[in-house]
């Protein structure tokens, strides 16, 4: 939420003074809990997205999104893993349905399914 919230001093009367510190407190609570969300919402997705589609090396902990935040973490997967289009699944149905040509090697085959979205 950017920076802390600060706390105007000149109010005209105590109900308005009243009034500015609820709002100053719940904004200042809202403001504390962002880091906890935050750590809530990386941990879910580290466990909720396989290895594999992590993008960078932890040398300590294997695959991870390192630095990267939450959002452009999901902005990314949208990107690389969005929705396809009819065209992409006729296209996509088209190449698993191909059988393998008998001068065609195993590696051939995966290397054709790992293009397949």
């Amino acid at each position: 939420p950017g920076m802390s919230p600060t706390f105007p001093n000149n109010f005209p009367n105590e109900v308005e003074k009243a009034a500015a510190k609820s709002e100053y407190d719940w904004r200042l609570t809202e403001w504390s809990n962002h880091d906890v969300y935050k750590k809530q919402m990386r941990q879910c997705l580290e466990a909720a997205i396989p290895d594999e589609s992590k993008f960078t090396e932890d040398p300590i902990g294997g695959p991870s999104f390192g630095n990267i935040s939450n959002r452009d973490i999901i902005a990314r997967l949208i990107g690389t893993y969005g929705r396809l289009t009819p065209k992409e699944i006729e296209e996509n149905e088209k190449e698993l349905l191909t059988p393998l040509k008998p001068d065609e090697t195993v590696e051939t085959l995966i290397c054709r399914y790992k293009k397949v979205k």
